[in-house]
């Protein structure tokens, strides 16, 4: 080979790898102008979600709250199940909810006294295939727990009898049911009081509305690194950029 082709050989590599470092470096540059910006995301993000963590936390407050206010309002209310195959209760020209409501109290329920009871607000619901449903307040709390000491009795027909919730404390309260009878069969005392489940006096939390968190997640704990590669092959020079566990700081676990 003769000396003028390895010196013009030598020349291209070397004008090669000036290019290629040339390239390597503005890679570099990007690279460390994106990282900078990445760092200035993690107080940005911190921020939004400290935000959204504060507003299901006052959202779950207010929808609370608003259980709560739709629970008060139907806290002497009942829903009464009547089967339509009793005849019983076949429909009459001049009955009402009211005493259709009455005629239940004392038939069903086996309570004598159901004309005394104060009644002021009482409507049909709508009617199921099997059931027709009436809607009743019974304001007065003698007369309410003496209607509910008799629901024993309805065991061996296809009428109920219900106290009205609002849908989310029903199914919070079908959930807990089976822990409620779970508890009963192995002697303890436990007691039912809507959606919430008591055992041995004590209110069983796990069976409670999850808490919104009320802290922000740390972001300074978050690995951001940049790692530039210096090594040379024919494709040229690769800058790689690492987040690490940059996943790990996206929104909290425990936010429900």
């Amino acid at each position: 080979m003769k000396p003028v082709s390895i010196v013009n050989k030598l020349e291209k590599l070397t004008s090669r790898t000036k290019k290629l470092e040339k390239d390597n470096s503005q890679r570099d540059k990007k690279i460390n102008k994106l990282f900078a910006e990445m760092k200035g995301m993690k107080s940005t993000l911190a921020t939004v979600v400290g935000r959204l963590i504060r507003s299901e936390r006052e959202n779950a407050r207010l929808r609370n709250e608003m259980i709560d206010q739709r629970s008060h309002s139907m806290k002497y209310n009942l829903i009464i199940n009547i089967d339509k195959a009793d005849a019983t209760y076949s429909h009459q020209p001049r009955d009402t909810p009211a005493s259709i409501a009455r005629k239940f109290i004392t038939i069903t329920l086996g309570l004598p006294n159901a004309q005394n009871c104060y009644i002021p607000v009482a409507h049909a619901l709508n009617d199921t295939t099997t059931h027709r449903q009436i809607l009743v307040k019974l304001p007065i709390a003698d007369q309410l727990s003496q209607v509910m000491s008799k629901v024993n009795r309805m065991r061996c027909t296809n009428h109920s009898l219900i106290k009205q919730l609002p849908a989310e404390r029903r199914e919070r309260k079908q959930f807990v049911l089976p822990h409620f009878k779970s508890a009963r069969s192995t002697d303890q005392q436990a007691r039912l009081v809507d959606d919430r489940l008591y055992i041995g006096g004590q209110i069983q939390k796990q069976f409670q509305p999850p808490v919104i968190p009320d802290h922000v997640p740390d972001f300074s704990a978050v690995d951001l690194q940049v790692k530039t590669s210096r090594k040379l092959d024919d494709s040229g020079s690769s800058g790689e950029f690492s987040t690490n566990s940059y996943s790990q700081m996206m929104y909290p676990q425990q936010l429900i």
